[in-house]
């Protein structure tokens, strides 16, 4: 995966996916989190 790569994340590296509206993922970004576009 290329978000692997590029963040130096080992391939079992555990990955959650959360799919939100913009607003709410403002909320998960103040966390420890990684945005990946």
């Amino acid at each position: 995966m290329r978000s692997m790569d590029r963040y130096g994340l080992p391939w079992d590296a555990p990955v959650e996916l959360h799919i939100a509206y913009e607003d709410e993922a403002k909320e998960y970004l103040k966390s420890k989190a990684v945005e990946v576009t």
